[in-house]
């Protein structure tokens, strides 16, 4: 460090004039890409918690979803029936085997 420097947060050594407003400049950037970033984050996460949400959805109100589900994502409707054993909502999958069944006979 020099005489006419000083330390400021983070170990930085800095002298007066110019580069103090350089490292300022430098950790407002940074705040500010972090500030986007983590926005970025929210919104991915309530994109995530929105998209289980209209899914379960469906698959609680339609059966054809369900048979769609069954073919194409087998553990996700088994995810699905476990939720909703789990919760006290017992016959779902039972139901949905009989009216699969009758319906290819």
């Amino acid at each position: 460090m020099s005489k006419t420097g000083r330390t400021v947060a983070g170990g930085f050594s800095v002298s007066a004039g110019r580069n103090r407003s350089l490292v300022c400049c430098t950790w407002v950037s940074v705040m500010r890409w972090t500030k986007k970033f983590l926005k970025g984050v929210i919104v991915l996460e309530l994109l995530g918690v929105f998209g289980a949400y209209s899914l379960f959805h469906m698959m609680n109100n339609s059966r054809d979803f369900r048979n769609t589900m069954n073919r194409r994502f087998p553990s996700i409707l088994e995810v699905f029936y476990q939720s909703n054993e789990w919760a006290g909502v017992y016959g779902i999958r039972e139901r949905d085997h009989e009216a699969w069944s009758a319906k290819q006979d």
